[in-house]
């Protein structure tokens, strides 16, 4: 089969879904990848895979609908000319309109990945947001429309289905569910942690919604307590409608407490630093991959009991659920565990039992494969 893949952004593509297309040219099938601001590094690591990696037109972030009408169109030539057997949309805009565009083109096996809701079903705890209640009302009816065209819609937490096919966007005759991306077990490989040090991490995009603010009023707080405290922000700045900037949490680190380190490729080493790994988030992660390989290296995680977080924490064994945007709470956990060197170690030994026996990415890629029927 020749099997497309479409996604809104060449990095994630990529970084996210380069396993299971490597899967999928395993079993005979001839891989296409598609994106927006796919580079000449993405078309040549991809070359190396045996995919072949095209270009789009497709705006992520924007909603300007002349725009989206012409890419729509541009996909629909694009699809016509590769004929594929069988789609896979991932992403918001990839999956409204590529699956409009496979439908136009005449692509008759198309399979949705919901990796998460994103912003526009964030609750950012705001009264009113009257750009976010447009823009969720605009989702709703696009993804409504766009979704009943697929033979399959693929979520990665219950949540989400639920949520969408209670209020009939999806229909649970189409809904599946896989855990995640899935994490490489080989390459992101369990180290026990030094005792000397004792350093908390979080890695990702600089978003609001991320919980980045809350880690860093937490830090000081937690620093009041535990003096030997080191604090770690992997992660760059961001072009989302709530991306933090550097003058908003200059402040935090201007006293050294927290260190941020940006234009990371490879996060393993930071990882290995590290004794606990934080996510504070409250955006509408899928399963978040940063805490799956945090996981996969060994460490305890603290996250909130949220959709997607909460997948990734069984409460007590492999770290701990806090409210979201509640400091005093994460700083509460973040001292119960950096007062605990062998509990910390132990949630972490959990924690890669946990990867081991539901997010290896060669399961998640199985149950892919056998929901697109390849």
């Amino acid at each position: 089969m020749r099997i497309v893949v479409l996604h809104s952004n060449a990095n994630y593509l990529v970084g996210l879904r380069l396993p299971l297309m490597r899967e999928l040219t395993k079993l005979g099938h001839e891989v296409v990848a598609i994106a927006p601001n796919m580079s000449a590094e993405h078309l040549d690591t991809l070359r190396k895979c045996r995919i072949d990696g095209r270009r789009c037109d497709l705006d992520a972030t924007g909603f300007n609908p002349i725009v989206d009408l012409k890419n729509t169109w541009s996909l629909v030539a694009l699809l016509k000319q590769l004929q594929p057997t069988v789609i896979l949309t991932n992403t918001a805009k990839a999956v409204i309109y590529g699956t409009f565009a496979a439908k136009l083109a005449g692509v008759s096996r198309r399979y949705a990945l919901v990796s998460g809701l994103g912003y526009a079903f964030t609750d950012d705890g705001k009264v009113r947001n009257w750009r976010k209640v447009f823009v969720r009302t605009t989702m709703s009816a696009l993804f409504s429309m766009a979704l009943r065209l697929n033979r399959g819609v693929i979520f990665q937490n219950r949540d989400d289905l639920d949520e969408l096919c209670s209020k009939l966007i999806c229909s649970r005759n189409q809904a599946h569910v896989v855990a995640g991306s899935g994490v490489d077990l080989d390459e992101f490989g369990y180290r026990r942690r030094d005792r000397a040090e004792l350093n908390f991490i979080l890695v990702g995009r600089l978003l609001m919604e991320k919980g980045v603010k809350n880690y860093l009023e937490a830090a000081r707080l937690v620093k009041s307590e535990l003096p030997q405290a080191n604090f770690l922000l992997v992660g760059d700045f961001d072009s989302n409608p709530s991306a933090l900037t550097f003058d908003s949490i200059q402040s935090y680190l201007q006293d050294g407490t927290v260190r941020h380190i940006r234009g990371v490729t490879d996060v393993r080493p930071w990882l290995y630093q590290a004794h606990i790994f934080v996510l504070p988030s409250y955006y509408r992660e899928g399963v978040p991959r940063s805490t799956l390989e945090a996981m996969a290296t060994g460490l305890a995680v603290i996250t909130t009991d949220t959709p997607g977080c909460r997948e990734t924490v069984s409460e007590g064994v492999n770290g701990l659920l806090v409210n979201v945007r509640d400091t005093r709470s994460l700083a509460s956990a973040m001292i119960k565990l950096g007062s605990d060197f062998d509990l910390a170690t132990s949630m972490g030994q959990a924690s890669r039992r946990l990867a081991e026996k539901r997010f290896d990415v060669n399961l998640v890629n199985h149950d892919m494969c056998r929901i697109m029927g390849v």
